[in-house]
């Protein structure tokens, strides 16, 4: 019977872009193994652990706790989970309570140890991924995947595993004695193949975000603030919040991505972000007309490709990047001028200062990134925008 000590503490870090965030973080050690000393703990992180620019607070120690008391403590928290539906109450039998943190917890450790035993070999020259019980594989070698797929579609019972074949995508032709096979999405060999929110490319592997989830949804339904006290304020905090959750580094790192593919994905962030700009001043206030204050809202505007510009060189630290933050400033001003002239009675006093930018823009920026900048904003390329409710 193991015993553990659990050290609680706050860490507040500078990112490379210059924000402030904290994070809660646990650390868990044998007792024998547990650092008294703050100091020295510290000492210990830093063996592993980039602490540069941060501050770390101790908030509580738990010196002894049992594996047994553990065990039990899961075990309830498993065995006891209260189900509401309608008016009645219903003790869960079957299956992890959904939402808990034991679920993806536990799902990684039988997955992990299936995926060592059973898949190890299926990542020759290519890799398997996995987010919690969504696989991925990508390889150059067709009878790995047509293997993968045949081992996944026949289930694995020891694990409880098996696959819905209507949520399986491939691109290769599938023998016809795989079960399931009639229901399974088949794509075109060379195409971009969607997972978890990314859409791949097969050939290149390069990395778009996949906004079909948008698909006849209202964004105002998922997007609130406080409107009653300094409104303007709370919308421009809640605007750079929600962007620094979508803006991910992995979109524009140029050592995955072309120039071109960095650019789509910027645009297509900043027309988003247009489009969440329109749900939030819906929400404003009467008395909060746009026409009161316009300038405030242009550098509204501009802070968002502020932030954008920001998070391209901070991925791309160390290397020339061949797009200034001029040209993410045009992207910007042209993203928010074609979602903002739909609504052109609430925009008026907004979209000539837009246009006067980008004109402006437009004059200092090199011919051959303007020739790149008019390729990615084609509206063809922005279909799936054109159903989304707001």
């Amino acid at each position: 019977n193991t015993t553990y000590s659990i050290r609680r503490y706050a860490a507040v870090m500078r990112t490379g872009n210059g924000c402030i965030k904290k994070h809660y973080r646990r650390h868990v050690s044998t007792y024998n193994e547990f650092i008294y000393e703050m100091k020295q703990f510290i000492s210990h992180l830093q063996q592993s652990t980039s602490l540069r620019n941060a501050i770390l607070v101790e908030q509580s120690v738990s010196l002894r706790e049992s594996s047994s008391g553990l065990l039990e403590f899961f075990l309830q928290l498993i065995h006891n989970n209260i189900l509401k539906i309608e008016d009645r109450y219903y003790v869960q039998r079957c299956g992890i309570p959904q939402g808990s943190i034991l679920s993806t917890l536990l799902c990684n450790l039988c997955y992990g140890d299936m995926e060592n035993k059973l898949l190890c070999n299926v990542q020759k020259d290519g890799v398997l991924m996995r987010l919690t019980d969504d696989f991925l594989l990508v390889t150059p070698h067709l009878e790995q995947a047509k293997t993968f797929l045949r081992t996944l579609a026949k289930g694995i019972p020891e694990y409880g595993f098996v696959i819905n074949p209507s949520k399986t995508v491939v691109n290769f032709p599938v023998d016809e004695n795989v079960p399931g096979c009639l229901e399974f999405k088949q794509l075109p060999t060379h195409c971009v193949i969607p997972w978890c929110g990314l859409l791949i490319n097969t050939q290149t592997l390069e990395i778009y975000c996949d906004y079909s989830s948008y698909a006849y949804t209202s964004i105002r339904s998922s997007l609130s603030f406080n409107s009653t006290r300094k409104a303007g304020v709370n919308m421009r905090n809640k605007l750079l919040a929600v962007l620094q959750l979508k803006c991910h580094p992995l979109f524009i790192d140029l050592q995955i991505n072309s120039l071109r593919t960095v650019c789509i994905n910027i645009y297509k962030i900043l027309l988003l972000q247009a489009y969440r700009f329109h749900a939030c001043v819906l929400q404003l206030p009467f008395h909060h007309h746009i026409k009161n204050n316009p300038r405030f809202f242009l550098t509204v505007i501009s802070d968002n490709a502020s932030y954008c510009f920001s998070v391209l060189k901070a991925k791309n630290a160390g290397s020339l990047i061949p797009l200034s933050y001029k040209a993410v400033q045009w992207l910007s001003y042209h993203a928010f001028s074609t979602k903002l002239a739909n609504h052109r009675v609430i925009y008026k006093c907004l979209l000539e200062p837009l246009r006067q930018c980008k004109l402006q823009l437009t004059r200092q920026i090199p011919e051959t990134t303007m020739q790149l900048l008019s390729e990615v904003i084609q509206p063809s390329l922005n279909e799936d925008f054109k159903v989304i409710l707001d």
